[in-house]
C-alpha cells in the first residue's frame, strides 16, 4: 500500500488496508494525502514487534523527511543539562526520533513518554534530539523543565506545625508529590524560557510582531496553623489555581514542554495546561499513566553502538576501528557494554584519552586488553561498603553487571598505567574531588564553577591522600625535594583536575551567562561511582564524618578566599549568589553551630542576602536557616537538658530586620512617606513570618515577642495587622491564656470585617474564635457560632470543602463533650464525607473516625465502631504516622479490643498511656479525653482498680479547666467505678461534682437528668429514699421541660421512682409512679409494645407488694400477654415468674405451678440466667411446701442450695423455707438449725433490723414456744416485738436498717403481740399477755380493709377473743399449722 501511494494524485487507500487499520484502532481520513498516509503507515509499522527497526530501508520507503539538526536553536534549558548537538553528530535512535516527530506534528495536546527502567539509556538525549528538530522549533515554543526530587527551597511553608489537631508533628511525615513552592519555581522556568523565545524571535525579525512578554501572577498561599496534610491540600488548591492562570496566559500559544525525570503519574496532569500544548516526559517508571503514547527505550543496535563509540572517541564514523570484531565483542557482551549508551560513551572517552598518547589503534588495544582482564560473573564484586553508604539510597544496583562494568571502566580511566608499569592505581585526587562535588553539591544541581574550585583547593589541604598524590606529582614534575605546593600552584592543580574530569566526560561545564561558568556531574551514575570509591578509601572514622568534614572544607575555603579577602571579581558573582543562598546549609551539614550563629547574625551577610536575593526570598531563606540552627541547638540540648533554650539569633535577626526602616529625617515628603510605609509593611511582614515559624515549632514566648515587635511598627496594612493578631491569638491559646487569646482573635476578626471579610484567614480566624470559646468552656456560644459558619460555608461548598470538614469536626467534638451523641455522630459523619470528598488524609480525618468509633460504642453499634477504628488506622498510615504515635496506639488498641484481642489491646493502650504521661496535651483536654477512653476499656474488662487509676490521671490533666465538660464526663465515669468498688462516698462526691459542672454549662438538659437518675439510684441503694426521690423529681421536672416528648426517658425516671417507693414500703406510691409511667408511654406506644408490658409488670409487682393480689394478677396477666408476642423470652419469664408467685399467694396453686414451670423452661434455655433459674425453682418449691409436699419441696430447696454461691443472698430465703418444712414436720432441732442459718445470712446482708431478719427471729421464737423452750421463746419474741413496735410508732432508726411496707407493719405487729402474749401466758404473766392480745385484736381489725387479709384477720381476731374471754391459749400444732401456714408463706 505504501508503494502504491506513489502511483499518483488519484491514489486512495484500498478497502483491505482500511479494514485492517480499523482493527488496529487507526483512522485514515477521506482523501488522505499520500505523504500523510505514509507517515501514519510508518508509525504503525514500527510499533509492531515483528517489523525490523532500522534508520534505513523502511524509513526511506515511507519517504519520511531527513533534515539535519539545528544546534543554534537548542533551548538554553536543554544546554543546561546536556551539551549541544554538533552538526557532525549522528542521530541515534532514528526510528524513535521520527516516531515522536510524526506524532507531535500530526496531533495537539499529546503526551508522549520516553521510558527506560535503567539509567544511562539516553532518555534526555532522545528528547533533546526531538525538540531540536527544525519542524518542532518552527511550530512550538519549546520549554524544558527537569523535576528535582529533593527538599524544596525553604519558604517555611513546608515545615510541619504543632497544632491542636497535630501536636506530635515531629512523629509524622506527609509525602507531597510537588509542593506549591517547587511548582511555582517550575512555572517560573516556563515563564523565563517562553520570554526567551519571544525575545529571540523579536531580534530575528527586527520587528514587533505584537507578542508582549509572558507573565504569570502567582496566587498567594496564606500560611495557617494546621497540620501538614491540610497544608498539602491547600497547596494542591493553589497549584490548581496557578495551573489555571498559566493555561489562560498560554492560550493561543503552541507549547511543547519537555518534563524530565518524572517519577509519578500525578506529576503529569500538573503540566498539561491546554489543548494546544504537547508534552514529552522522560521517566524510569514502567507503564506510566496519564500519557497517550510511550516509547520504551531498548539497547542500541550494533550500528548505533559503533557510531556512538566512534563519535565519543573523537574518530570519524568511517574509521576502520568500527569494523573490528574486537570492538563489536566488547559492545555486545553482557559483561561489558551490552549496547548500553552510557557504558559505550564512558568506554569511548577512555579510548579517547588512551589515543592521545598511544594512538587510536594502540589505545583501543590497550583498552580491550584491560577490559578482558576485568573479573566477570561470580568473580566480579561491587565496591566495599557500597550497600551501606549514601550511594545505596539512589536505587542503583551495585551488583548489576552494567553497574560493575561502568565502575570498573571509571576506575581504570582514573588510574591509567604508566611507563613500564601495568599496575593500575585509581587516582585518589580524581575520586575524592568528584566525590566531594557529589556530596557537597548533590546532583542534579548546577553550581558555579568557582565554588567547586574553592572546595577542591581546600580538599587538597585537608585530605592527606589527595594532598600526598598532588605533592608526589609536583615533586616528579618539578624535581622538588619535599613536593609541598603553595596556594597558586594548588589553584592551578584544581584547574587541571577540572579539565581532566571534563575530558573524561564525567562533568559538564556551561557558559550560560556573563557571570561565570556553571558545572555539574554529567550523569548520576558517575556520582554514585565516586561515592562508592570514596568509601573504600581510608578517609576517616566514618564516611558520614568525612562528608561533614567536606562541607566544613567548603565553608572554610569560602570564608578565607571570598569573605575575608573581599573578592568581588566577575568570576565570583554567581558564587556570591550561591553563598548567600546556601552557605548556611553547608555550615549546618558541617555541624558548625557557632559559625552558623555568627554568620546569621552578621549584618553584612544579611544585607548581602537582601541585595542578591531580594527582600522576600532573603527573608524566607534567613528565617529557614534560623529555624534550622534552632533545631540543631534543640538536638544538642536534648542530650544534656530538658530546658528549652531559644537561640539569640532570632532577637538579633529582629534587630537587623528593624534596621531597614528609615527613621531619619522628618521631611513630610510624599515619596519618602510612601517609601517608609512600604518599609514598615516589609519589616512587619518579615517579623510576622519569623514569629509564625517560631510558633509552629513550639517556641511560644519568643514568638509572642516577635509578634509584638511586628505589631509595634503599626504597618499601614489592615490585612497584615489582622494576620499578626491572628498569630498572637493562636499562640496565647496554646499557651493557656484563653482570656487574652479571645481578645486578640476578636480584634483580628474586627480588622477582617473592615476588609469586607475578604481576608485569606477570615474563616481560619473564625474557627480559632470557636477554639477559644471551647477552651473557655463556653460550649453553647461555640455551637451557635459554628452553625453560623457552617451556613456561610455551605453557600460555596465546593470551594470550602476543607473548611467544611474542619468545622463539622469541631462541631462533633463539642456535641460529644455535651454528651449529645446523636448530634455528634451526625456531625462527625458529615465531616468525614467532606474530608474524603476533598481527598484529605490527615490526623484530623483519623481523629474523626476514632471519635465516631467512640460514639458508636456508646450506641452499642460495635461493628460500625470496629470499622471506624480501622479507618482511623488507615488514615494514619496514609500520612506515614509513626506506629508509636499516641493516636495510632489508641486507635489500634480500641480496634483490638473490639476484635477480642485483649492482650495486644492493653499493650497498645499502656504504650499510649506512657506516651501521654511524657508529653500531655492540655489544650481542650485532648490527653484527658484519650486517657478517659483508655480507662473505659479497662473498666469494660472488669479491671476496675486500673480504670480508676487512669481516670484519676485524666482528671489531673483537666484541673486547669475545672468547668470543662470533659472533666465532668470523667468524674461521672470514675464515680461509677467507685460505686462498683463499694466506695459510695467517693462515688457520690464525683457524681455531685459532675452534676454541678453539667448544670452550670448545660443548664436543664438531658445530660443533667441522667446524672440525677444515677444519683437517685445510689441514694436508693443506700436507703436514703427521700434523697433518691428528690433526685428523680428534679430529673422528671427537667425532662418535662427539655424533652417532653421523649416518653421512654420520662417513663424510666418514673420506673426508678416506683422502685424506690417499693423499697421504701410505699406500695401505693410505687403503684402511682408506675401508673404515671404507663400513661406517659401510652402517648406514643402501641398497646402491645414491650414498654407497655414493662409498666404492667411493675404495676403488678407494686400491687402484689401491697397485698392487692387480685389486681396484681390482672396487671401481670396483661404483661405476659404482651411479652409473649414480642419475642423477648427473658422479659416474658420475669412476668410469668411474678404471676406464678401472685397465683400461689392467692391459693391458685395449679395455675401458679404452670406459670412458674413455663418461666423455668425459658430460663433453662437462656445463657447466664442461673440466678433467675434458681429463684423460679425456689418458688415452685414453695408451692410444694404450702401443698404439704415436703419431699418435693426439700428436694428443690436442696438443689437451690447446691447451685447457689456461698455468699448468695437467696440462700437465706431458702434456709428459711427449709426451716418451715422441718417445723411443720415436727423436727424442732432441724428447723432451728435452718432458721439460724437464715438469720446469720440475713443479718449479714440486711442488718439486724431489716424485716427479713425480723421474720427469721419470729420463726425461731415460735419454734421455741411451740416446742416448750419457754425462756428462750420469751427472750426471742420480746426482741421481735420491740422491732415491730418501733416501726408501728415511727422508728428512730435509719430507714435503710428498718424497712417495712404499710400493711406488713400492721400484720407483723399483730402477730408479734399475739405470740409474745402467748409467751407471757405460758410463763404465768397473765396481765401482760392480755394487754398484748388486746393490741393485736385492734390492729387486726385494720387488716380487714384488704381482701387478701380478710381470712387471716378473721382467724387472728378469733384467736385474740378466745384468749381475752378466758377460753385459754391453744398451743396444739393444729392451730399452729393453720396460722403459720398463712404467715410463713412469704416471710
Amino acid at each position: 500500500e505504501v508503494l502504491l501511494s506513489y502511483s499518483g494524485s488519484n491514489w486512495e487507500p484500498s478497502d483491505d488496508v482500511s479494514r485492517l487499520w480499523i482493527r488496529l484502532m487507526q483512522r485514515i481520513p477521506y482523501q488522505c494525502a499520500p505523504i500523510n498516509f505514509r507517515r501514519k503507515a510508518y508509525r504503525v509499522l514500527v510499533s509492531l514487534s515483528w517489523v525490523p527497526s532500522s534508520h534505513k530501508g523502511l524509513l526511506a520507503a515511507c519517504s519520511i523527511e531527513e533534515r539535519s539538526l539545528d544546534p543554534v536553536h537548542i533551548p538554553k534549558s536543554s544546554q543546561t543539562w546536556r551539551s549541544a548537538i554538533a552538526e557532525n553528530q549522528f542521530v541515534p535512535r532514528h526510528d524513535s526520533v521520527n516516531q515522536l516527530l510524526d506524532r507531535l506534528k500530526d496531533e495537539t495536546d499529546v503526551c508522549v513518554a520516553i521510558a527506560s527502567t535503567q539509567s544511562g539509556f539516553g532518555k534526555s538525549t532522545l528528547a533533546s534530539l526531538v525538540v531540536s528538530h527544525p519542524s518542532i522549533r518552527k511550530s512550538f515554543h519549546v520549554v524544558w523543565i527537569r523535576l528535582i526530587n529533593h527538599e524544596e527551597e525553604p519558604d517555611n511553608n513546608s515545615e510541619e506545625s504543632a497544632t491542636p489537631n497535630n501536636p506530635n508533628h515531629h512523629n509524622s511525615h506527609v509525602d507531597t508529590c510537588i509542593t506549591f513552592r517547587a511548582y511555582c519555581d517550575y512555572v517560573a522556568q516556563l515563564q523565563d524560557q517562553i520570554n526567551e523565545h519571544l525575545q529571540a524571535r523579536k531580534k530575528e525579525s527586527d520587528t514587533n510582531n505584537g507578542e508582549g512578554s509572558f507573565e504569570i501572577k502567582f496566587p498567594k498561599c496564606e500560611r495557617r496553623f494546621e497540620e501538614p496534610a491540610l497544608r498539602q491540600l491547600r497547596e494542591r488548591q493553589a497549584i490548581e489555581e496557578t495551573k489555571r492562570r498559566v493555561a489562560k496566559a498560554l492560550y493561543g500559544r503552541n507549547v511543547l514542554l519537555v518534563l524530565e525525570n518524572v517519577t509519578s503519574d500525578s506529576q503529569i496532569p500538573l503540566f498539561r495546561f491546554h489543548d494546544k500544548q504537547s508534552l514529552i516526559v522522560t521517566t524510569t517508571v514502567p507503564d506510566l499513566q496519564n500519557v497517550d503514547w510511550q516509547v520504551d527505550l531498548e539497547r542500541f543496535s550494533p550500528e548505533e553502538a559503533v557510531d556512538l563509540f566512534l563519535l565519543q572517541a573523537g574518530l570519524p564514523l568511517e574509521h576502520p576501528i568500527g569494523q573490528t570484531k574486537e570492538l563489536a565483542a566488547v559492545l555486545s557482551s553482557k559483561d561489558c557494554c551490552h549496547y548500553q549508551p552510557l557504558l559505550i560513551r564512558t568506554m569511548a572517552r577512555w579510548c579517547r584519552l588512551k589515543s592521545i598518547t598511544a594512538g587510536s589503534i594502540q589505545g583501543l588495544l590497550e583498552v580491550l586488553r584491560e577490559i578482558h582482564s576485568l573479573p566477570t560473573g561470580a568473580d566480579a564484586h561491587s565496591p566495599t561498603n557500597y550497600h551501606d553508604g549514601p550511594a545505596a539510597t539512589t536505587g542503583v544496583d551495585p551488583d548489576h553487571p552494567s553497574t560493575r562494568f561502568l565502575f570498573d571502566i571509571l576506575s581504570l580511566m582514573m588510574g591509567p598505567s604508566r611507563r613500564n608499569d601495568s599496575h593500575h592505581t585509581t587516582s585518589a585526587v580524581f575520586v575524592i574531588c568528584l566525590a566531594t562535588m557529589a556530596v557537597v553539591f548533590p546532583a542534579p544541581q548546577r553550581v558555579p564553577l568557582d565554588v567547586v574550585l574553592l572546595l577542591w583547593e581546600q580538599i587538597l589541604v585537608v585530605e592527606p591522600l589527595a594532598a600526598d598524590e598532588v605533592a608526589a606529582a609536583s615533586k616528579h614534575r618539578n624535581g622538588k625535594i619535599n613536593g609541598n605546593i603553595g596556594a597558586l600552584e594548588r589553584r592551578r592543580y584544581v584547574g587541571l583536575i577540572a579539565q581532566g574530569l571534563l575530558h573524561m566526560g564525567l562533568i559538564e561545564i556551561y557558559e550560560v551567562d556573563k557571570n561565570g561558568p556553571w558545572i555539574e556531574i554529567h550523569h548520576e551514575m558517575y556520582a554514585q561511582f565516586a561515592l562508592a570509591m570514596a568509601q573504600e578509601l581510608d578517609l576517616g572514622d566514618s564516611f558520614e564524618q568525612t562528608c561533614q568534614e567536606w562541607h566544613k572544607a567548603f565553608v572554610t575555603s569560602y570564608f578565607e578566599h571570598r569573605i575575608q579577602s573581599g573578592t568581588s571579581d566577575i568570576a565570583s558573582k554567581n558564587s556570591l549568589e550561591y553563598a548567600v543562598r546556601s552557605l548556611p546549609s553547608h555550615i549546618f551539614e558541617a555541624n558548625m553551630t557557632q559559625m552558623a550563629e555568627t554568620i546569621l547574625t552578621d549584618a553584612r551577610f544579611f544585607e548581602s542576602r537582601v541585595d542578591v536575593l531580594g527582600w522576600d526570598r532573603a527573608m524566607s531563606q534567613h528565617i529557614h536557616d534560623c529555624m534550622e540552627l534552632q533545631s540543631g541547638i534543640d538536638e544538642e540540648m536534648s542530650v544534656s537538658s530538658d530546658t528549652l533554650v531559644v537561640s539569640p539569633v532570632f532577637s538579633k535577626t529582629s534587630t537587623m530586620i528593624a534596621s531597614f526602616v528609615n527613621n531619619e529625617g522628618d521631611e513630610p515628603d510624599d515619596e519618602k512617606s510612601q517609601e517608609k510605609a512600604a518599609d514598615l509593611i516589609n519589616v512587619s511582614t518579615a517579623l510576622y513570618r519569623m514569629a509564625f515559624s517560631l510558633a509552629e515549632h513550639g517556641y511560644f514566648e519568643e514568638a509572642l515577642t516577635q509578634f509584638d515587635a511586628a505589631q509595634n511598627f503599626m504597618p499601614d496594612s489592615l490585612d497584615l495587622q489582622a494576620c499578626i493578631q491572628y498569630g498572637m491569638a493562636w499562640v496565647l491559646l496554646v499557651s493557656g491564656d484563653s482570656r487574652r487569646a479571645l481578645r486578640k482573635v476578636i480584634g483580628s476578626l474586627k480588622l477582617m470585617k473592615d476588609l469586607n471579610n475578604d481576608h485569606a484567614l477570615y474563616m481560619e480566624a473564625r474557627q480559632l474564635h470557636i477554639d477559644t470559646l471551647y477552651e473557655r468552656c463556653e460550649y453553647k456560644k461555640a455551637i451557635n457560632y459554628l452553625e453560623e459558619i457552617e451556613a456561610e460555608l455551605f453557600e460555596d461548598e465546593d470551594k470550602n470543602r476543607i473548611e467544611m470538614g474542619t468545622v463539622l469536626k469541631k462541631k462533633g467534638s463539642i456535641f460529644q463533650a455535651m454528651a449529645k451523641t446523636v448530634e455528634a455522630v451526625d456531625a462527625f459523619s458529615k465531616s468525614i464525607e467532606w474530608k474524603l470528598s476533598a481527598e484529605e488524609s490527615s490526623y484530623g480525618l483519623a481523629s474523626c473516625f476514632c471519635q465516631l468509633g467512640d460514639l458508636h460504642v456508646e450506641q452499642h453499634a460495635l461493628s460500625a465502631a470496629k470499622e471506624d477504628y480501622d479507618n482511623a488506622n488507615a488514615s494514619l498510615l496514609a500520612v506515614k504516622c509513626d506506629p508509636e504515635h499516641v493516636n495510632f496506639l489508641i486507635a489500634t488498641g480500641k480496634s483490638r479490643f473490639l476484635k477480642n484481642d485483649f492482650s495486644r489491646c492493653f499493650v497498645s493502650l499502656e504504650f499510649a498511656r506512657n506516651a501521654i504521661s511524657l508529653t500531655p496535651l492540655y489544650l481542650m483536654d485532648q490527653s484527658a479525653y484519650d486517657l478517659r477512653g483508655i480507662a473505659r476499656i479497662f473498666q469494660a474488662r472488669g479491671r476496675i482498680d486500673e480504670a480508676i487509676a487512669v481516670f484519676e490521671e485524666s482528671l489531673a490533666l483537666s484541673t486547669h479547666r475545672p468547668d470543662s465538660l470533659e472533666r465532668s464526663s470523667c468524674l461521672l465515669d470514675v464515680g461509677r467505678c467507685y460505686l462498683e468498688r463499694d466506695k459510695v462516698d467517693l462515688g457520690m462526691e464525683c457524681l455531685k461534682e459532675s452534676l454541678a459542672i453539667k448544670s452550670s454549662k448545660l443548664g436543664k438538659s438531658i445530660q443533667v437528668s441522667e446524672i440525677l437518675n444515677l444519683i437517685g439510684q445510689v441514694h436508693g441503694m443506700r436507703g436514703a429514699f427521700d434523697e433518691a426521690l428528690r433526685a428523680y423529681s428534679r430529673s422528671e421536672e427537667i425532662l418535662n421541660i427539655v424533652a417532653p416528648n421523649d416518653t421512654e426517658k420520662l417513663a424510666a425516671v418514673m420506673f426508678a421512682e416506683g422502685d424506690v417507693r417499693l423499697d421504701q414500703g410505699d406500695s401505693d406510691g410505687s403503684f402511682d409512679a408506675y401508673t404515671r409511667a404507663l400513661q406517659v408511654l401510652q402517648r406514643d406506644h402501641a398497646s402491645d409494645d414491650a414498654m407497655i408490658a414493662k409498666a404492667n409488670h411493675h404495676m403488678g409487682r407494686a400491687l402484689a407488694n401491697g397485698m392487692r393480689l387480685s389486681e396484681a394478677k390482672v396487671q401481670l396477666q396483661s404483661a405476659v400477654s404482651i411479652r409473649s408476642v414480642n419475642f423477648d423470652e427473658k422479659a416474658l419469664s420475669e412476668s410469668q415468674h411474678e404471676l406464678g408467685v401472685v397465683l400461689r399467694r392467692l391459693g391458685e396453686y395449679s395455675l401458679a405451678e404452670k406459670r412458674l414451670s413455663e418461666a423455668l423452661a425459658i430460663r433453662e434455655r437462656l445463657v447466664g440466667g442461673d440466678r433467675l433459674l434458681i429463684s423460679t425453682k425456689f418458688e415452685i418449691a414453695n408451692i410444694f411446701r404450702v401443698q404439704a409436699k415436703p419431699g418435693n419441696a426439700l428436694s428443690l430447696y436442696e438443689d437451690c442450695i447446691n447451685k447457689l454461691d456461698t455468699g448468695a443472698i437467696l440462700r437465706g430465703d431458702v434456709y428459711q423455707a427449709m426451716g418451715h418444712v422441718k417445723f411443720f414436720g415436727m423436727k424442732e432441732d432441724e428447723a432451728l438449725l435452718f432458721y439460724r442459718r437464715a438469720r446469720d445470712i440475713r443479718q449479714t446482708t440486711y442488718g439486724s433490723k431489716h424485716r427479713k431478719t425480723a421474720n427469721t427471729i419470729r420463726a425461731i421464737g415460735l419454734t421455741q414456744l411451740l416446742f416448750n423452750d419457754r425462756d428462750g421463746a420469751l427472750k426471742t419474741l420480746e426482741d421481735h416485738f420491740d422491732l415491730c413496735e418501733q416501726q408501728i410508732n415511727g422508728p428512730d432508726v435509719d430507714a435503710a436498717d428498718l424497712v417495712f411496707d404499710a400493711l406488713g407493719v400492721k400484720k407483723d405487729f399483730a402477730f408479734a403481740a399475739i405470740f409474745l402474749g402467748d409467751a407471757y401466758f405460758v410463763n404465768n404473766q397473765i396481765q401482760e399477755a392480755r394487754f398484748l392480745w388486746g393490741k393485736a385484736k385492734a390492729k387486726c381489725a385494720e387488716l380487714n380493709e384488704i381482701d387478701i387479709t380478710q381470712q387471716l384477720s378473721e382467724k387472728v381476731v378469733a384467736m385474740c377473743e378466745r384468749r381475752l374471754t378466758g377460753e385459754g391459749v391453744s398451743l396444739d400444732h393444729e392451730e399452729a399449722h393453720t396460722l403459720l401456714s398463712l404467715i410463713f408463706v412469704d416471710d
